[in-house]
């Protein structure tokens, strides 16, 4: 295998980074606005663990069987961290061996944007006065 086709395997991975992040937003959006019709905002008081627990050591069953709106609140922080590891791997995957100079500029604007609105995200359940 020669240097060249090694670098463009990378890249693939790297096109491949980007599809499944963009992906993986339109879910993401989709469940956020199922949390914001259904009021379900506050089903997790706490964050940016649940109920004491780490977010990914939640107890399934408590959740996938509980109430529908602790469903689709934990679900939509699991998806959310999903997307942000995405983000991650994508900044990670760019500067490393991505050559247009926009491209690794616009994987970190998605990783900026991505913190921005988990932060909101959080932001609005810690300071939440209901």
């Amino acid at each position: 295998m020669t240097e060249n086709s090694n670098e463009r395997g990378m890249v693939g991975w790297v096109r491949a980074i980007a599809k499944l992040a963009a992906i993986s937003v339109f879910p993401l959006i989709w469940l956020g606005g199922l949390v914001t019709t259904h009021d379900a905002g506050m089903a997790v008081p706490d964050w940016p663990g649940t109920y004491g627990y780490n977010l990914f050591l939640y107890p399934l069953s408590t959740w996938l069987f509980g109430p529908f709106d602790l469903l689709i609140e934990h679900g939509h922080r699991l998806l959310g961290s999903w997307v942000g590891f995405l983000a991650i791997l994508l900044c990670l995957a760019a500067w490393k061996w991505e050559s247009r100079s926009w491209f690794r500029w616009a994987s970190i604007g998605f990783l900026g944007a991505v913190i921005a609105q988990g932060l909101l995200g959080g932001f609005r359940v810690v300071l939440d006065e209901r």
